[in-house]
């Protein structure tokens, strides 16, 4: 059986929610899937979240977190897309 490649993308879509930019990133992620690799998440930023409906940025990640675990189930299409969040310190 031939190793899948493994990638790791970083990126920081949970800072501001919002579909466009959200959809363009994980259609890459699904795609790369497709063509059989393991592809993981990883939610890496330095910066508070931006919360829709706070209307700002705030030291409550949950927003965010839901957000992206929606996204991610959405888009796996059977493979794993792993949701990792590491924020900054209160």
């Amino acid at each position: 059986m031939k190793d899948r490649p493994l990638l790791v993308v970083a990126r920081h879509d949970g800072r501001c929610p919002f579909g466009g930019q959200t959809w363009l990133y994980l259609n890459w992620l699904r795609g790369l899937m497709k063509n059989g690799c393991e592809v993981y998440y990883v939610e890496d930023d330095a910066t508070w979240p931006y919360d829709p409906r706070a209307n700002a940025i705030t030291d409550d990640p949950s927003y965010a977190v839901d957000y992206l675990q929606t996204d991610a189930r959405a888009h796996r299409s059977g493979r794993a897309l792993g949701v990792s969040c590491a924020l900054p310190r209160r």
